[in-house]
């Protein structure tokens, strides 16, 4: 069956005006609307920057900041786990026009317990270890061994004082 240009649809209340009602965009408009591609928004220009990113192999931790910063651009903070990446993007033709990535200073995790206590219980334990070992080495009883604490325990005692006021000091320096 071929179609015949001259048929008229059966339908005869079938007008221009139901294809195209007065307020549709004329045939020029649409061609401009097409041709337009919208203008990017912050939320738009952190996706293109994280896709740019993860497409980079970078581990992404966090975007910080997107920004209109002229007219047409937009720049995009964005933390890694090592670096932080700083994009600039055209907001018209949504292309990435220029990146930095940064090395970010990695800090050293403090320990849980301030080094002060720790100076302090390891004192205690080499003085409880040393006790131990002077009781079962010699075969003494406690008495006796509390009647015969001479100065060269005291200055044992000294030296593990000493040793923990340098680790504080050198904990607290800066």
């Amino acid at each position: 069956m071929s179609v015949d240009s001259t048929m008229v649809p059966d339908d005869t209340q079938m007008t221009q005006e139901a294809v195209a009602p007065d307020n549709a965009a004329q045939p020029e408009e649409i061609v401009e609307i097409i041709e337009q591609e919208p203008l990017l928004n912050a939320e738009e220009a952190t996706i293109l920057v994280l896709h740019f990113l993860q497409r980079m192999r970078k581990k992404i931790v966090t975007p910080r900041k997107a920004e209109q910063t002229k007219e047409k651009q937009f720049t995009v903070n964005v933390d890694l786990e090592d670096a932080k990446a700083t994009v600039l993007i055209n907001s018209e033709t949504h292309e990435i026009e220029e990146y930095t990535i940064e090395p970010v200073k990695v800090e050293p995790k403090p320990l849980p317990i301030p080094s002060g206590k720790i100076a302090l219980i390891l004192a205690a334990v080499i003085t409880v270890i040393v006790a131990i070992a002077m009781v079962t080495f010699f075969k003494v009883n406690l008495d006796w061994l509390m009647e015969t604490i001479n100065s060269d325990h005291l200055i044992i005692a000294a030296g593990i004082g000493i040793v923990g006021l340098v680790i504080r000091w050198w904990q607290n320096r800066e």
